[in-house]
């Protein structure tokens, strides 16, 4: 991913925190009290145009889960192997050790990734 993709993407899902933020704080106004009917009013109508504007973010949701399947596929041989291209076989590696540091990491995924390394993968 080029350096202007990786900031477009960062500053899409920023983007779209922002918004989801937005909304939860317009549904909130909603059922407040303290708020005027005005407000309110207000409110919802703000709420239907944003929602109205996110439907095409589920769509390009989707575009990317497929194509980082699409990216996972061309990373496996036809029997379903990875192939073993070297930044193939360091991202694996990262992620094995990542899973080790990780304090959060199930103690399964852990005997995994320890069992992958000891295995000759990290050599």
């Amino acid at each position: 991913m080029s350096s202007n993709a990786r900031n477009q993407h960062t500053f899409n899902a920023r983007e779209r925190r922002k918004a989801y933020r937005v909304i939860g704080g317009l549904k909130a106004s909603l059922h407040n009290p303290n708020v005027s009917e005005a407000a309110k009013a207000s409110a919802v109508k703000r709420l239907e145009e944003l929602e109205a504007g996110t439907e095409g973010e589920e769509e390009a949701e989707t575009e990317k889960a497929e194509f980082n399947l699409r990216e996972k596929a061309k990373a496996m041989d036809d029997e379903g192997a990875l192939r073993e291209s070297p930044a193939t076989m360091h991202r694996l590696i990262g992620q094995y050790k990542a899973v080790l540091k990780n304090p959060k990491a199930p103690a399964e995924a852990k005997r995994q990734a320890q069992e992958a390394l000891e295995s000759g993968l990290g050599e």
